[in-house]
C-alpha cells in the first residue's frame, strides 16, 4: 500500500504548507455596500484614505458631499446643462469590508490518516492557513483554534500576518495531543456497522466547545476543518447557530482510501490499513460479484467482511448524510482530498472569494 510520509520535523512541515499556499491568497478586501463622497465620512480603526475609488456623480449638497472632493478636471470636461449651468462633479469611493477570520482545526487522531500524496492532517492544516493567509493580504484580523474532544489551542482574535506562522506550528504539532481515544471508527462505519458508529458519536465530539470561542455579536467569516468522523447532536446544533450568525463554510478533508478500496483479485483477500500512527484496521474483501451465501459464510468466520462496491456504497451514503446535515445548518461544504491537495487549496480559496464578496 502506497503510503504518505511524514517529515519528521514540524518546522519542515511548516514550510511546505507555506510553499502551498504561496501566491495564492485570495483578495478579501471586498468592498461594502455603503458608498461615500469623502474619505472622512468612514467609521474606521484604520488611518488615512484607504477607501476604493468607485466612480464619479454628480455634486449635491444634500446628500452631504464634501465640496473639497470636487474632480475639477472631470467638472470642466461635463458639458453644460440647459440652463447653461456647469454641474460640479465629485469623486466616490466605496468603504473596504473589514474581514474577521475565525478558523477552527479539527486534529483528532481520525486526521492522521494518508494512503496517497499527503496526510489529511497536512492537507487540513493547508486549508486552514490559507483562510489565514488570506486575511493576511490586508493585514485583516483572524483567530485559530484546535480542538479535539475539547479545545487545545486557542489564539484569540489578532493581525493575521502575525498568527500564521505560530497558527500552522500549532496544527502541525496538535496532531500528536491525544488524551482521550476516539471510539467513531471510520472503518466501521465504512463496513456498515452503523449502531457502532452512532453509539460512538453519542459520546465524541468537541466542535460545540471549539464554536463557544467564536464571538457570536459580530458577524465573521467562519472556516471548519474537519472530517466530521466524531460529531454528536450538540455539534450540529452549536453548527445550525454559527450559520445563522457567520458566513460558514466547513472543509471535508477526505482520503481517497476512505472512498473506495482496491477490487480483490480473489475470493476473500485480507486487506489492511495503516494510518500515521502505525494502527492497523484489518478485513476480508471479496469480489463484487459473491454471492450472499459466500459473504455470509466469510462473516461467520472473519467478522468484518466486504466488497469494493459495498465499500464505496457505504461511503457515498455517509457523504450525502453529511452534506444534507450542512445544508440544513446553513453552511457552504467545501470537499478536499489528500490525493488532490493543490486542487483542494484552490477549491476553497474560491469559495472564500465567493463569501468574501458577499
Amino acid at each position: 500500500m502506497e503510503s504518505a510520509m511524514l517529515p519528521e520535523d514540524s518546522m519542515e512541515v511548516v514550510l511546505q504548507i507555506k510553499r502551498m499556499l504561496d501566491g495564492k491568497g485570495v483578495n478579501v478586501r471586498w468592498p461594502s455596500g455603503d458608498v461615500f463622497t469623502s474619505p472622512s465620512l468612514r467609521k474606521s480603526k484604520r488611518k488615512g484614505v484607504g477607501i476604493q475609488y468607485f466612480g464619479q456623480k454628480i455634486y449635491d449638497p444634500a446628500d452631504g458631499d464634501d465640496p473639497r472632493r470636487i474632480d475639477y478636471n472631470a467638472t470642466a470636461a461635463e458639458p453644460e446643462d440647459e440652463s447653461g449651468d456647469q454641474q460640479m462633479i465629485v469623486q466616490t469611493y466605496k468603504s473596504p469590508r473589514i474581514i474577521r477570520m475565525h478558523v477552527l482545526l479539527d486534529v483528532n487522531k481520525s486526521m492522521n490518516m494518508g494512503t496517497k500524496g499527503t496526510l489529511k492532517s497536512i492537507l487540513a492544516a493547508a486549508c486552514a492557513g490559507s483562510g489565514i493567509f488570506s486575511a493576511r493580504k490586508f493585514n485583516d484580523q483572524a483567530s485559530f483554534v484546535t480542538y479535539t474532544h475539547k479545545p487545545v489551542s486557542l489564539f484569540k482574535l489578532q493581525n493575521a500576518a502575525r498568527l500564521l506562522t505560530p497558527a500552522l506550528v500549532r496544527a502541525v504539532e496538535d496532531r500528536d495531543f491525544i488524551e482521550v481515544e476516539s471510539s467513531g471508527s471510520w472503518s466501521a462505519r465504512l463496513l456498515g456497522r452503523e449502531q457502532e458508529v452512532s453509539e460512538a458519536a453519542s459520546q465524541e465530539g468537541g466542535l460545540a466547545l471549539a464554536l463557544q470561542t467564536v464571538p457570536s455579536r459580530t458577524h465573521s467569516v467562519l472556516l471548519v476543518v474537519t472530517d466530521f468522523a466524531n460529531m454528536n447532536e450538540d455539534d450540529w446544533e452549536a453548527l445550525r447557530l454559527a450559520g445563522i450568525r457567520h458566513d460558514t463554510i466547513c472543509v471535508f478533508v477526505q482520503d481517497r482510501r476512505e472512498r473506495e478500496l482496491p477490487k480483490a483479485p480473489w475470493p476473500g483477500m485480507s486487506y489492511t490499513l495503516e494510518d500515521f500512527r502505525g494502527e492497523t484496521r484489518s478485513f476480508w474483501v471479496a469480489p463484487d460479484n459473491s454471492p450472499r451465501w459466500y459473504l455470509k459464510q466469510l462473516r461467520r468466520l472473519f467478522g468484518s467482511v466486504t466488497t469494493a462496491r459495498e465499500y464505496a456504497e457505504n461511503w457515498q451514503r455517509h457523504e450525502e448524510h453529511i452534506l444534507e446535515r450542512l445544508q440544513e445548518c446553513g453552511v457552504n461544504p467545501v470537499i478536499v482530498s489528500t490525493d488532490e491537495s493543490d486542487r483542494a487549496v484552490q477549491d476553497l480559496l474560491a469559495m472564500l472569494a465567493s463569501k468574501l464578496r458577499s
